[in-house]
Formats: structure tokens, C-alpha cells, sequence
């Protein structure tokens, strides 16, 4: 439900009051509104599919003129409907979904970072927050909402400055320490932004093999300390420079086609070998040099 529409609206019956709950209509979306309910539903319940004619749904050979159809004619303003429909988070808890933010620091480098960051969104079918950290001197939030253009104003980006340059081993844990989540996804500057599929194939896998974090079997992301899902007390805990080891042992996801949506998260700080390779992770990087 999370990468396609595949409930029409037509034969969807759901409970007046987990509509409220999600938002019910989400009026600035232009396109799509059905699925961006219908996602929001699934944060909170599973579907009952009932094999039985409910409607019939006509749809045009040649010359449609369904506003999905018309919409598409100008392929920005459709794909950025489908992030503000990403964006639109329901009030958590969420029983059936697994929370996870985005962690991204970000430096004087704003036109690559702004592209990086539009791949990874466009990209992620999993419902995420994004936290960037700002570690940029002299910038305000709202200048950089407004260099990242209609990208900044997503629902479920945030931006939070610390009060001075970090390291980006200490900027991935100040954007930890300030979001509450199960899990932390931390690209690097090394990621392979376009990667599909990418947390729904990570967290089946977390869910498989119950280790605490996962590195992706991606050629360019393969040696670095980063570009991995962990979980964010744990990330936390060790990567502490008083009492951590500064390093973890995490399986790498098997380059498979993409499982199915995960079901309940594993049980906290479960561990088993599993079927993985692991990897030392998350030795401290040296600092950015002086501006």
C-alpha cells in the first residue's frame, strides 16, 4: 500500500472514525487523494479482502480524462503530489507500522544536498521523517526552507541546529537524540540515492534475522561507516565517546527482490547470526576541517 494505490475507492468500507483519526481528506493534495487516505489507514489496521463484485470502475481507452491521466502532464507538480502524500504522517502510535527517521546532516554544499535529498524521497516508499542537521554557520531555518524550495516545505521534513559544527558521527546522533523512532537510517554522502525499496527490504530483514541494524549490499555504500539502519538506541549507546565502542557488528541485506511490507518489529536488542554477513560499523570519522 506504501509504493501503490492498490485499493480502489470504490470497494474500500472502512470505519467513520479511523478516517477522522488519519486527517480524513487531505485537501491540498491535487491527485491521488484516495490512496493518500488509504496509506494513512494502513498505519493503523490491515485490510479484510472480500472476494466478492462490489462496483463496477470504467476506465477511458484513449483520451482520459481522469485527473490521475490529466495530472500527469506535467510530471513535476505529479511526483511532487506523490511527496506531499509521503509527507502526510498520521498521529502516532502507529500499531502496524515500524517508525524510522531519516537521518541527513548538511553542510555549505546546498544545490547537491537538495538533490540528494529529492532522490531519497522520491525513492522511499516507507513512510519516514527526515531530520537535517544543520551544520551550516549563520543559517536559519526558515533561509533554508526556502533554499530547498517546495522540498522544504514537506510535512515530514525537519531541520534542527546544533549549537556548534559537528562531526557527522556527532551530527547522526544529535538528529537521534532529537527524534523519537524505533530505527535511524543514516546516508552518507556515498549513497545510492535512487535505491528502491531500500527500508521494506532492510526491515523484513531486521525482522528475520533480529539484529540490531543492516548495511545494504550496494557497491559504493559497501565500505564506509554509514549508509545503514540501526536501531536508534543502540546507535546511540555505542556511538557515546565516553562509554561506546564506537563500532557494532550488523548484518548486511541479501540482494533479493524486495520482500513484503514487515510485520511487528522485533523484540529490542534481540540478536541472532542468522543468514548475514556482519561488518564492523561506526568508527568516528575525522571532524570537517576549519571554516
Amino acid at each position: 500500500m506504501f509504493y501503490f494505490n492498490h485499493t480502489l475507492h470504490v470497494s474500500l468500507m472502512h470505519r467513520r472514525d479511523l478516517a477522522l483519526k488519519v486527517g480524513g481528506y487531505n485537501e491540498s493534495i491535487s491527485v491521488l487523494i484516495d490512496w493518500n487516505i488509504t496509506r494513512k489507514l494502513s498505519f493503523y489496521t490491515d485490510f479484510k479482502y472480500v472476494p466478492v463484485l462490489t462496483g463496477e470502475y470504467y476506465i477511458p481507452i484513449q483520451n482520459s480524462d481522469r485527473i490521475s491521466n490529466l495530472q500527469r502532464k506535467n510530471p513535476e507538480n505529479y511526483k511532487h503530489n506523490i511527496r506531499k502524500i509521503k509527507a502526510d504522517l498520521p498521529p502516532m502510535p502507529w500499531p502496524k507500522v515500524v517508525p524510522v527517521a531519516v537521518i541527513l546532516p548538511f553542510d555549505d554544499k546546498m544545490d547537491a544536498f537538495k538533490e540528494m535529498l529529492t532522490d531519497i524521497i522520491d525513492s522511499l516508499c516507507y513512510p519516514v521523517r527526515f531530520v537535517l542537521v544543520n551544520n551550516r554557520t549563520g543559517s536559519t531555518e526558515a533561509q533554508l526552507r526556502k533554499e530547498l524550495g517546495k522540498i522544504g516545505d514537506l510535512k515530514n521534513i525537519a531541520i534542527i541546529t546544533p549549537p556548534k559544527l559537528l562531526s557527522r558521527l556527532d551530527a547522526y546522533r544529535f538528529g537521534a537524540e532529537n527524534i523519537d523512532v524505533r530505527y535511524v537510517y543514516l546516508p552518507s554522502e556515498n549513497v545510492h540515492a535512487k535505491s528502491e525499496y531500500r527500508l521494506i527490504a532492510a526491515l523484513h530483514y531486521l525482522c528475520q534475522t533480529k539484529n540490531i541494524g543492516a548495511k545494504w549490499s550496494i557497491e559504493k555504500e559497501k565500505d564506509g561507516p554509514f549508509d545503514i539502519i540501526i536501531e536508534r538506541e543502540r546507535f546511540l549507546g555505542i556511538s557515546d565517546k565516553q562509554t561506546g565502542q564506537m563500532e557494532a557488528l550488523i548484518g548486511r541485506v541479501p540482494p533479493t527482490p524486495p520482500p513484503p511490507a514487515p510485520g511487528p518489529a522485533p523484540a529490542p536488542h534481540a540478536r541472532s547470526a542468522g543468514r548475514n554477513s556482519a561488518v564492523p560499523l561506526l568508527r568516528t570519522p575525522s571532524p570537517p576541517p576549519p571554516r
